[in-house]
């Protein structure tokens, strides 16, 4: 029983269903189970040259490089130990936009920046100045990765008047943005970008709850509910771009 209860209290402060203490977030990688990480690898083919916007510890970088023998540039505020095995690492604040110094964005076959552009005071902006640095790179394919606002504990939630940011989750007190599938896509067609592939990602259920057999159970029936309604049960936003050339 407290088990359970432990259990619950975890699943409803990560929801934001119930109040949380303010604490630092700490990056996950998911690449052990269903997730925006290992989704990335069935997308990105072997040998590509890659950008990692926000690329933190560079462990999706390395599992690039391990996994699909990619070639990876990283770009992140701070430089920590981990940035070191990347091709080249570039300390950039994203605040100030896409880094337009000293990198030449026609070399690479993909752009990923996953769970980053929530945190940034201007993603209109950031996707606008995007752009223009793609200009000479008709073939580039964009993958971004966004938490879902519309996600249906949050809708419960606000329902009883509750909407309480957290340590990490859809609503991580450093979300300075937040997104629906509709407005996400909006964000990139106002700039002429066309999503290719739009996928719903079930919530992380085995970092919070650790890699229990309840964690995989619930990250099944989440996936199955995804299937039913991406828009109401996907926990987070997966988005393959491409520019659209047509005219």
């Amino acid at each position: 029983m407290k088990t359970f209860k432990l259990y619950l209290k975890k699943l409803l402060t990560y929801s934001g269903t119930i109040e949380n203490e303010v604490t630092k977030a700490n990056y996950h990688f998911k690449g052990n189970f269903y997730s925006t990480h290992t989704e990335l690898l069935n997308i990105i083919k072997n040998g590509s040259r890659v950008l990692d916007i926000g690329c933190y510890d560079s462990s999706v970088a390395e599992m690039l490089m391990n996994k699909k023998n990619c070639i990876v540039d990283g770009i992140d505020e701070k430089k920590i130990s981990n940035n070191l095995k990347l091709n080249k690492f570039f300390e950039h604040n994203l605040n100030k936009g896409p880094l337009e110094l000293g990198i030449d964005y026609s070399n690479y076959d993909y752009i990923i920046m996953l769970d980053v552009i929530e945190h940034l005071d201007n993603p209109e902006n950031f996707i606008k100045k995007l752009k223009i640095l793609l200009e000479n790179n008709n073939n580039i394919q964009l993958i971004f990765s966004t938490p879902n606002i519309a996600f249906f504990i949050i809708r419960i939630s606000l329902l009883f008047g509750n909407f309480n940011y957290a340590s990490k989750g859809i609503l991580d007190f450093t979300h300075k943005r937040l997104f629906t599938f509709k407005s996400f896509t909006r964000l990139f067609e106002r700039e002429n970008f066309k999503i290719f592939k739009s996928k719903g990602i079930p919530a992380p259920f085995p970092v919070v709850l650790g890699e229990t057999k309840l964690s995989y159970f619930l990250l099944n029936l989440n996936l199955f509910l995804i299937k039913l309604s991406k828009k109401l049960f996907a926990f987070q936003i997966f988005f393959l771009i491409k520019k659209n050339i047509e005219k």
